[in-house]
């Protein structure tokens, strides 16, 4: 910066001239530092007509100056230099207001939409299901291609914040912020659909909707939706039945389908809901009995199987839930670092109507065991 060579200025003016020539049409921001005259002041003399910038300065003695004249693009808001100025007027503070007014952060191929807020890639990783943060649009794609493909997109009840995958990946769950879950079909079969249009464009397919399970909590006045919990467990505090964890519970029918899903809550109950399809299950079928009458069947036709199963013994915040391969169990972990195994049989129903857990105990992250 102390002595700038002449050479360094043609290098300089050669890159000015390079760009004109060539006519790069990007999006410049600003320039940082431009150490190339000795004590330059650069000023910016720009006219929105002309777009045009010159770059004055004089040397150690003061007795001469120099320009340079540049065609660009695009009207020049501000330039800057690494010789902090002696002066600072109202003249330089407004224009550099109205610079950093006008500019957008990079990387202006990016678009200024909302962040991602929910993501799940799908158990075979080709396929991707995202949800922008405060919204109600799903949409998945396949990460096989570059950029990644768009397959499918819809819009589910309420603003989502988790996202659950089936085994064979023909299947989404939902989880929104009321506490409402909807279940969703890839499948093409599910429902019909034209795939063409009238114009003959290909028509990019829907998720189909095939179950919906209404929040434990009454969104609108905070008060226990599910009036057989009131007899299981203590409801005083409606808020701790608020869901924090989702995923599929790996009960399945001879087509494939998933029908159940587990949902983790804050208070540290959690929950298998199913749907009337897991009569129809040939592996891991439910194993829970009703007490609750017709009302808390399933199906009407199936008055033993319950629309719920509950599961009693954490204190926390439930953290994960996640099924055994084999469906003969689910490991559960809380936000107090307990860890929970829970056998999915009849055994381990209680008279009380919730499922016991097998192993019980607490994680002591600090605690480190040495061996010889």
């Amino acid at each position: 910066r102390e002595k700038q060579s002449e050479s360094d200025k043609n290098v300089f003016r050669a890159i000015l001239r390079e760009f004109q020539q060539k006519r790069v049409h990007q999006t410049f921001m600003h320039i940082h530092s431009m150490p190339v005259f000795d004590g330059s002041i650069m000023m910016e003399q720009a006219v929105a007509p002309k777009k045009k910038a010159w770059f004055s300065g004089k040397d150690k003695g003061g007795a001469s100056e120099e320009y340079y004249d540049m065609d660009l693009d695009a009207t020049v808001l501000n330039v800057y230099t690494d010789v902090p100025e002696a002066h600072i007027t109202k003249q330089m503070t407004g224009n550099e207001k109205h610079f950093w007014g006008k500019v957008q952060p990079f990387p202006v191929f990016f678009s200024s939409g909302s962040n991602i807020g929910v993501q799940a890639p799908n158990p075979g990783g080709t396929m991707l299901a995202l949800a922008a943060v405060g919204d109600k649009m799903i949409s998945i794609y396949d990460v096989r291609h570059l950029p990644p493909l768009l397959v499918r997109r819809s819009t589910a009840p309420g603003i989502v914040v988790s996202l659950a995958w089936s085994r064979d990946s023909t299947q989404l769950c939902a989880l929104d912020r009321s506490g409402a879950i909807s279940m969703w079909s890839l499948r093409l079969d599910v429902e019909p659909q034209a795939l063409v249009s009238k114009d003959g464009v290909f028509k990019m397919p829907a998720l189909v909707l095939t179950h919906e399970f209404p929040p434990l909590v009454n969104p609108n006045d905070g008060h226990v939706s599910d009036e057989g919990l009131h007899d299981l467990i203590d409801t005083s505090r409606p808020w701790l039945l608020r869901p924090s964890c989702l995923v599929f519970h790996p009960c399945q029918t001879i087509t494939g389908q998933q029908p159940s899903v587990m949902v983790g809550t804050v208070g540290g109950a959690w929950f298998k809901f199913n749907t009337k399809v897991v009569t129809k299950a040939v592996f891991a079928p439910c194993v829970g009995v009703n007490n609750g009458g017709v009302e808390e069947a399933v199906d009407p036709a199936h008055p033993t199987v319950p629309k719920r199963e509950l599961f009693v013994r954490h204190l926390a915040k439930m953290l994960l839930v996640q099924p055994f391969a084999d469906a003969s169990r689910q490991v559960t972990v809380d936000d107090a670092g307990y860890i929970g195994i829970w056998p999915y049989n009849k055994k381990s129903f209680s008279t009380l109507g919730w499922f016991s857990p097998e192993t019980f105990y607490q994680v002591v992250v600090s605690d480190v065991v040495y061996e010889d």
